[in-house]
């Protein structure tokens, strides 16, 4: 016979409720990045790309995707452009910030180039 399984809310009620101190950093942390989206491109064998992302919108919706891109579809040559030379199994992220309604590239913390 299969042992039950606890509820999520049996769950939840076992863990310990944060500290007004850990709620206040927790809230930090989320205000941190908002405006934040990282962007992470893998190659893969056959030159496939694995794209993944990660956006915390100004006012805190957050959203998460992958997907891919091979050789010869829209887009692809752009990918490669904006991260540079990868090889096989190596990955690069860029982070971009929301600056007065557009998307930015963060180059360093003084240099920055528009995103698409």
């Amino acid at each position: 016979m299969v042992k039950p399984q606890k509820s999520l809310q049996e769950w939840l009620n076992e863990q310990g409720r944060p500290t007004p101190e850990e709620h206040a950093q927790f809230a930090a942390e989320r205000k941190a990045d908002e405006g934040k989206w990282l962007e992470t491109v893998t190659i893969l064998d056959g030159g496939d790309l694995q794209i993944r992302t990660w956006q915390c919108m100004p006012g805190g919706i957050v959203a998460e995707g992958n997907t891919e891109s091979s050789p010869g579809d829209p887009g692809y040559e752009d990918f490669l452009q904006r991260h540079g030379t990868l090889k096989v199994g190596q990955s690069h992220t860029l982070v971009h910030i929301w600056i007065d309604g557009n998307w930015v590239i963060q180059q360093d913390e003084t240099d920055a180039v528009k995103g698409t």
